[in-house]
């Protein structure tokens, strides 16, 4: 099947626009404005990150999955506030939310060999579809942007879905602006966004 322009720009949108798009409904001549919320998965291992802005990448520092694992969530959560600062700077109406789904047993402990790990799994962790409801909240709730919903028991482990707190680091913005400034960089992709409603 041949692609007309208006396709091959769709993509080039899609690809290179894609907060401008959420923002400004620039998809409305194909379907329809974009409104209402971008939901981004998060946990609370971002607690335990130990975050380097100089080193991301772990040129330098020991890699572990652990780290990364929690890097990339403490990185998670500073975006969202770094877009709802952009989102509220541009008049969108769209809400940037997170989400935790807390102990979840899905396919990601399938290949855990370690018994005591086993164990845990399947002694305390909730079933996908419980684990479905904190995104569900954040999704759907009569919630401000920048969000952070989880779980309501079990230290935010388990069962039903609330809004939950982030860390002090997660709510850092002069953190969220730097890794924000990091990613455009590193993707060579400038999102036409800015915090200041002035800029």
């Amino acid at each position: 099947m041949m692609l007309g322009y208006d396709a091959f720009n769709l993509v080039d949108e899609l690809l290179t626009q894609p907060l401008q798009i959420i923002v400004c409904g620039r998809l409305g001549r194909y379907h329809g404005h974009i409104t209402d919320r971008v939901v981004t998965l998060a946990s609370l291992a971002e607690r335990q990150a130990k975050f380097d802005l100089d080193d991301l990448n772990f040129r330098h520092t020991k890699y572990t999955q652990a780290r990364a694992y929690n890097n990339s969530k403490l990185a998670n959560l500073l975006f969202v506030s770094a877009l709802q600062r952009r989102l509220d700077a541009a008049g969108s109406t769209v809400k940037a939310m997170a989400a935790h789904p807390g102990f979840v047993a899905t396919d990601i402990y399938a290949e855990t060999t370690g018994r005591i790990a086993q164990v845990m799994v399947r002694a305390l962790a909730q079933t996908p579809q419980d684990g479905a409801l904190p995104a569900l909240l954040a999704a759907t709730g009569d919630l401000p942007g920048g969000t952070f919903t989880g779980p309501e028991k079990f230290s935010h482990m388990r069962g039903g879905a609330e809004v939950i707190h982030a860390s002090k680091r997660a709510n850092n913005p002069a953190l969220a602006e730097r890794l924000w400034q990091w990613s455009e960089a590193q993707s060579g992709v400038g999102f036409g966004l800015t915090d200041s409603p002035h800029a």
